[in-house]
């Protein structure tokens, strides 16, 4: 995991699910996004997966995570 994730205040992390797929986003005190998946057949984690591609964009930490059709899952922040 990365070292530092936020927590509390509303700066915990998000999880999404669609069918049997589960992703939890989470935000490091760098201001960097970061998601995990959990797919369908339980074969463990995916990841973690950097989202944003600039550093430190999510330093407020404020995530929210969707799932959106046909298991595509959506993160914001700001």
């Amino acid at each position: 995991l990365p070292d530092g994730l936020m927590l509390g205040m509303g700066r915990g992390p998000q999880m999404a699910a669609w069918g049997n797929d589960l992703v939890i986003a989470a935000v490091d005190r760098k201001g960097n996004l970061y998601s995990w998946r959990r797919k369908e057949n339980g074969n463990g984690w995916q990841g973690p997966f950097r989202i944003n591609d600039v550093d430190g964009v999510a330093q407020e930490g404020f995530v929210a995570l969707v799932a959106g059709r046909e298991g595509r899952f959506y993160a914001f922040w700001n």
